[in-house]
């Protein structure tokens, strides 16, 4: 089964890379203009930064307040909804941090099945019409989705009233099949000017709160701007970088998946 997924996804990729795909790299020319190594573009100096570098705490829906114990939990199929960042951009599937998180997480006796399904050049716009086409086809059968998409949004310089209107119909869409969902935010770099950021990061905290549902603040955290955890483009991460960003998100979703292979394995009992 896990082949015949593996395959599948790999056809489905190509088929909407070849119509939704603009690389995330073509926006490094607008961040690379005010940047360099030695100053990090994703300085957190600002307000708008700082209020999204603190993990804020975890906003869980009221369901999820009470922890499963720990064990070997039941296997979940957990789709990752992502852009090049997700994909793991330049580097083998294997060392993206959907597949470093099913190993870490397996370590620690949490059973998921990671689905990658990002795609390098991904918007928000993309992102929900595939979607979309996975759950009226039922390509997968999930048990939670980890949504990471905007970052192409807000290096392109998009509308932020746009991306938070296809945020909320993605998480909408998600939330009518009754499929648990993980919201991820991002932090554009510095030069891309105080207003137009604030808007962008307070899009996923809006969001977050409305919906209430889990929310890590910044899928690069302890990674953006740091030159040893990224590729030459100093926008995506490389191995090392990939291991580190696993590592925070073992560590956040770990009791998050505990409570809901808990709820499978009791609504599996009935």
């Amino acid at each position: 089964n896990n082949i015949k997924i593996t395959a599948l996804h790999k056809v489905l990729t190509l088929i909407f890379s070849l119509f939704l795909t603009m690389s995330l790299t073509s926006c490094q020319d607008r961040s690379s203009t005010t940047s360099s190594t030695e100053d990090n573009p994703y300085s957190t100096n600002s307000k708008s930064a700082s209020s999204m570098e603190k993990p804020i705490q975890t906003i869980e829906s009221k369901s999820n307040k009470n922890k499963a114990k720990k064990g070997k939990t039941e296997s979940l199929n957990i789709l990752f909804l992502g852009d090049s960042l997700t994909e793991g951009y330049q580097l083998p599937q294997s060392q993206s941090y959907p597949s470093l998180l099913q190993q870490k997480l397996a370590e620690k006796n949490v059973a998921i099945q990671s689905i990658n399904a990002g795609i390098s050049g991904d918007t928000t716009a993309a992102g929900l019409v595939r979607l979309k086409w996975y759950l009226e086809n039922n390509i997968y059968a999930l048990d939670a989705i980890f949504l990471a998409l905007g970052a192409n949004d807000g290096l392109r310089g998009l509308s932020t009233e746009n991306t938070y209107t296809n945020l909320q119909d993605i998480l909408l869409t998600i939330q009518k099949k009754n499929i648990p969902v993980i919201l991820a935010g991002m932090i554009l770099p510095r030069n891309y000017g105080e207003e137009y950021i604030n808007k962008f990061e307070q899009n996923y905290i809006r969001l977050a709160k409305k919906h209430e549902i889990p929310f890590f603040p910044f899928i690069l955290k302890d990674v953006a701007g740091d030159p040893k955890l990224n590729l030459d483009d100093g926008l995506h991460p490389n191995a090392q970088g990939y291991q580190v960003i696993a590592q925070n998100l073992s560590i956040f979703l770990e009791p998050i998946f505990r409570k809901i292979a808990l709820e499978k394995s009791e609504k599996n009992q009935n």
